[in-house]
């Protein structure tokens, strides 16, 4: 016995250690899939000096997550696929290098609430994902003996109203957690020099240049430390070889305070201005000196430009200057932002190939890195906050302002130097008309002003162009997808600013399913190519031109898959199985002038000869024919022809029918006297009026399944990737999605009959389940009426003056349900008018209620669906 109760322990144990190793292999396995690390390490050493040493922490840090549950390594810098909260935990040795000097952990971007905890005390946080950050490290709680133990929590969890960028996205970025830019504790001097602002003023043969610094000490300074204390700004050649320019030094008296606002002035004669056909630059040099020695110093690159708004033209350097640009959603090719420099290369050479001046990141600040090399290559840049598709219900948040403001200071402080970053964006396709949130948001855009006097710009859907000219220098008018080429020519003349309209076509979209991916792929850059090619005829001697943007230099993995791409866009990887994961991969959406895979459509060398003022290529398209789905009328008809043959067959149905829509009293009495109908009857009932609605639905899904704003609204609904997925592969497919919508009501209202037989429990009666089956099918048999308009309701919808007579004839049929189901309750119940109207209230406001509060916390329903509201009420 004892023989035998060790080999069933030793049985035990090594199973268990088998269990325990398979899923240490499994949660590697997932690991590599949850996360994904930057291909390669940059740190900008050219800004790095011996006075403030750097102790990068790259490479393996240990990862874990409470959901979905894992553990393990991960190298940083990386970024997870999923939503929630991820901890960071590595140790740091400090070695004498950081003794007795101020120290400092610099992030340049955590997305997007991050907390940073040092030997389990909480010493700093952070909101938004994209702009750099500094944590202030208090030495006696570090360690330089041990150890320290450093741990970041990192979660991406984004709120509808209260985070910037919001949860809803529409043709937006991933929503990458995690630390995906260079992070690095930092040593300073005991005495150092903060910048907070840097400004310039061009007059002719001279660059006066302007400085704002705070002077910080560590601890109130003795007379012997601040004696002699200077500050002295210069102006360099690029490679610091040579002193240009230098302020007179100015002395500082610390006293006893232990922060301290400075100015320092320098005037460089005959500057070499920087544009992009002679990109001139100059090294900037900031130094704290004390008895004639360097305690402190910065180094950043600086060139200098002149922009100027005349007449609704910018001008650069008292030159008109056309804005060539294209749109940039930062992506390095991999699905995801991690910075790949020789990507970001490539991508910078493709967009001086095809002869634009200009690039705009989409919705969010870029990479330090991208600026630093737009500097030496002659590119403008655009940057803007994340303030993407905003409703007016997100600028009357208590913190709106406060965080908006925070992260802009945070962009223009690391940017500002930079001569290529042209302006500054302040909103993406947001809805701002309320004058309360006008007036803060004027008062935000004078602060920005306060901080750089760069220009500042919004794009924006073409009818809301009015609300935001007062507010900016220039718009970018949103005309993505837009088929009418002459909205073009009435977005020029709609301001008397700069009018930079962004234009594109998707290269994936089909009118119909295409079974073979080549050919489909092929007619739809045929028809980018026809569609781009005539919207760019409209700026072809336009006196207003200043400039446009093309939709996407290339394409981009987006968070939700696109209805208008077809039903190829919701195939789901079979990877997500393991994880749980959706990946995004399948959701590319195809509008770049260069693919996914780096291959350059036609549409590249339209836009290049355009840009370059040489003679456009030509490309013969086919013409989309209309698309009238068979399955419609096909299954339309034989609905009402069954029902036909079976009114004419069957006497019962034909006078039960005729007593629900002349005497439904009657009927309901009958039910609740427990008289029998076939259940046949109430069968077929069922799944005709099923299949009618079933019908309804699939026709307006599929009329609208090019239409940006009802797919943009079905993101709402449908929040997840993968459901979203399954329902654009049903409306695209139109057979299904009346199959499974028919069999899902006709299932509904069996639930229904469930539900009134429980609830006819607690009531005292005692119905069979079968009449409540057969209440709810006879009662709903109003529907029926629909009937008549659902074969032909898809092409009906096609003509303007016919959807709202239609959606009116549904809402009032639907109405009229309503008060059907209302007096059948009321008679099988055998209840008073104020008892049913409780209970009626209960069932059917109860279910309304739930699923509005859900999609208000979740969503935001009622302020995103004001939103829309808008979008339609000015036709888009």
């Amino acid at each position: 016995m004892a023989m035998f109760t060790r080999w069933l322990i030793g049985g035990w144990c090594f199973l268990a250690l088998a269990a325990s190793s398979e899923l240490t292999v499994a949660q590697q396995k997932n690991l590599s899939r949850l996360f994904k690390t930057a291909p390669h390490f940059w740190q900008n050493d050219s800004l790095q000096t011996p006075l403030r040493p750097r102790l990068y922490l790259h490479g393996r840090w240990q990862v874990s997550s409470q959901k979905p549950q894992f553990s393990g390594e991960a190298e940083l810098p990386a970024t997870f696929a999923f939503e929630g909260e991820v901890e960071f935990q590595r140790s740091v040795r400090l070695d004498s290098t950081f003794m007795n000097r101020p120290l400092r952990l610099v992030m340049q971007g955590a997305h997007y609430a991050t907390q940073v905890r040092v030997n389990g005390e909480l010493i700093g946080s952070h909101q938004g994902g994209y702009t750099p950050f500094a944590v202030d490290l208090r030495a006696e709680r570090l360690f330089f003996d041990k150890e320290n133990l450093l741990r970041l929590t990192v979660s991406n969890v984004l709120s509808p109203l209260q985070t910037l960028p919001p949860k809803h996205r529409p043709y937006g970025w991933l929503n990458e957690g995690g630390i995906g830019r260079e992070i690095y504790l930092e040593a300073l001097p005991e005495i150092f020099i903060e910048k907070t602002k840097l400004s310039y003023n061009l007059a002719p043969q001279a660059a006066a240049i302007n400085l704002e610094a705070d002077l910080r000490l560590q601890k109130k300074p003795t007379p012997e430390e601040t004696a002699g204390l200077i500050m002295v700004l210069e102006i360099w050649d690029a490679a610091r070889l040579k002193k240009l320019a230098a302020s007179a030094p100015l002395p500082l008296t610390a006293g006893d305070r232990l922060e301290q606002t400075v100015t320092l002035n320098c005037q460089l004669n005959q500057p070499a201005l920087w544009s992009p056909a002679t990109p001139n630059l100059y090294a900037l040099h900031v130094a704290l000196l004390r008895q004639n020695n360097v305690i402190d110093e910065s180094w950043e690159s600086i060139g200098f430009r002149k922009i100027d708004i005349i007449n609704q033209h910018l001008h650069v350097n008292g030159e008109p200057y056309v804005v060539a640009g294209v749109n940039w959603i930062e992506d390095y090719g991999s699905d995801s932002a991690l910075l790949d420099t020789t990507r970001l290369r490539q991508l910078l050479a493709a967009v001086k190939e095809v002869g634009a001046n200009t690039i705009r990141v989409v919705g969010r600040p870029p990479h330090l890195l991208l600026p630093e090399l737009c500097d030496r290559a002659g590119l403008f840049l655009l940057e803007e906050l994340p303030l993407y598709h905003l409703t007016e219900a997100h600028f009357q948040q208590p913190q709106f302002f406060e965080l908006a403001e925070q992260q802009a200071r945070e962009m223009i402080l690391r940017d500002a130097a930079h001569p290529s970053v042209l302006a500054w964006g302040v909103a993406v396709n947001s809805l701002m008309r309320a004058p309360e949130a006008r007036k803060s948001f004027n008062d935000f855009c004078l602060a920005l002003r306060r901080l750089d006097g760069r220009p500042l710009y919004a794009v924006t859907p073409l009818n809301w162009m009015a609300d935001w000219e007062p507010l900016v220098d220039f718009i970018l008018p949103d005309l993505f997808e837009t088929e009418n080429a002459n909205a073009i020519s009435t977005a020029l003349d709609r301001s008397h600013k700069p009018v930079l309209p962004i234009i594109g076509f998707w290269a994936g979209a089909a009118p119909v399913e295409v079974r073979d991916e080549a050919t489909g792929s092929a007619e739809a850059e045929q028809r980018q190519f026809a569609r781009l090619d005539e919207a760019l005829k409209k700026f072809d001697g336009a006196p207003q031109f200043a400039g446009y943007f093309i939709q996407a230099m290339t394409d981009w993995p987006a968070a939700m898959p696109s209805l208008a791409l077809g039903a190829q866009a919701g195939r789901l990887p079979r990877a997500a199985s393991d994880t749980g994961v959706v990946s995004s991969t399948v959701f590319v959406h195809p509008a770049g002038i260069i693919s996914s895979s780096g291959q350059r459509r036609p549409v590249f060398q339209l836009v290049q000869a355009f840009n370059r003022g040489d003679r456009r290529p030509m490309m013969m398209a086919r013409s989309d024919a209309s698309v009238y789905p068979q399955e419609y009328p096909i299954v339309g008809l034989a609905v009402v022809l069954l029902l036909l043959f079976y009114l004419n067959r069957d006497r019962r149905l034909r006078g039960n029918l005729q007593r629900m829509f002349v005497h439904p009293h009657g009927f309901y009495v009958d039910i609740n006297e427990n008289r029998k109908v076939p259940p046949f009857l109430s069968a077929l009932l069922g799944v005709a009026e099923g299949c009618i609605i079933a019908l309804l639905l699939s026709g307006f899904c599929y009329a609208n399944r090019t239409n940006l704003v009802f797919d943009q609204f079905l993101n709402l609904l449908i929040g997840d990737p993968a459901w979203k997925a399954r329902v654009v592969w049903l409306i695209w497919h139109p057979s299904w999605f009346i199959a499974i919508v028919t069999a899902g009501l006709f299932a509904l209202g069996l639930v229904a009959a469930v539900v009134m037989r429980i609830l006819a429990f607690f009531l005292g009666r005692s119905l069979p389940v079968m009449q409540y089956f057969t209440f709810v099918f006879w009662t709903a048999s109003n529907l029926l009426v629909l009937g008549i308009i659902a074969p032909f309701f898809y092409r009906l919808l096609l003509y303007k003056d016919f959807a709202a007579p239609l959606l009116f004839l549904i809402s009032a049929v639907l109405l009229w349900l309503a008060a059907r189901f209302f007096r059948g309750m009321r008679v099988i119940y055998t209840m008073s008018i104020p008892r049913t109207m409780i209970i009626f209230g209960i069932l059917v406001g109860g279910l309304v209620l739930s699923l509005v509060l859900y999609y208000q916390r979740h969503e935001a329903l009622f302020e995103y669906g004001k939103y829309y509201w808008r979008m339609l009420e000015v036709g888009m």
